[in-house]
């Protein structure tokens, strides 16, 4: 079981399918800057004085790489849980095509190889957005307004007892089991204690809207939700139920949008893990 399932992730692989490098829609087709920002109640410029936003500098850590150990392993892994079982350097053309639906060995590896691709592909996408809000969080000047952090853990606190009702089990019983929590007072304290990282990235990705004028097409989020809505399993009404409404995950992608097509314009190094 995982704990709250943020739309971040899945909103940064829809910023990057449907806006990366695309240009503005006409105005009756879009969501305006204003109109994104209008999802929160508090006026960005009074708590946030964004860093300078040129020559920004980060590192990424990580392995993004593509190669042949991690196919091999990808394909070990699988076929463990497989009948008859075999490994990578056994398999044969009449194995994979019996078993595994592909015609020869080389077709399954090239098949896994793009897929490990594609995975490995957004996880840099995230990651690099990832370093960049922290790099906005600490070089920019924060405040949090009064209430905020509390606003955040009721709507995290909503979004659990919506959770529960999707796996049928009792709130208490779905808190005590998978968060170690008593009571509900109990949980929305617990949950209150991660939320004043959450409040200074959300504000510095709200200034980032207002400062680089983001807007939405109507389009492209309409495509997000379709995708989410399918990896998810569920309706688009219980999805906006879920996170707080259909103004609130618009702000929450427009400021994946932001991020993403910021980190287009800084100097990125990637490191490699050790």
């Amino acid at each position: 079981m995982r704990k709250l399932k943020k739309i971040t992730a899945l909103a940064l692989a829809g910023v990057c399918l449907t806006a990366c490098g695309g240009g503005k829609s006409a105005a009756p087709t879009e969501y305006s800057t204003d109109e994104i920002l209008s999802a929160s109640r508090y006026d960005v410029n009074k708590y946030v004085k964004l860093c300078p936003l040129d020559n920004i500098k980060i590192t990424v850590t990580g392995d993004y790489d593509v190669t042949d150990q991690k196919v091999t392993q990808y394909i070990d892994s699988t076929l463990s849980s497989k009948k008859p079982k075999t490994t990578a350097s056994k398999l044969t053309d009449t194995y994979v095509k019996r078993y595994l639906g592909y015609d020869s060995v080389k077709k399954y590896r090239d098949a896994v190889k793009a897929n490990i691709a594609s995975s490995m592909k957004q996880q840099k996408v995230t990651a690099t957005s990832t370093t960049l809000i922290s790099y906005l969080k600490s070089h920019s000047k924060i405040e949090i307004p009064s209430g905020y952090t509390t606003e955040l853990a009721k709507n995290d606190f909503n979004t659990h007892k919506q959770l529960a009702k999707d796996y049928k089990m009792p709130f208490k019983k779905y808190i005590s089991t998978y968060y170690n929590q008593k009571s509900e007072k109990a949980f929305l304290d617990y949950l209150a204690q991660s939320e004043e990282n959450t409040a200074k990235e959300n504000l510095a990705c709200q200034a980032l809207i207002k400062e680089s004028k983001t807007t939405v097409t109507k389009k492209e989020f309409s495509n997000f939700v379709k995708q989410y809505v399918k990896t998810s399993n569920t309706s688009e009404k219980a999805f906006y139920k879920k996170y707080g409404g259909k103004k609130k995950v618009i702000l929450s992608y427009a400021q994946n949008k932001a991020i993403v097509n910021l980190s287009h314009k800084v100097k990125v190094t990637y490191k490699k893990t050790v």
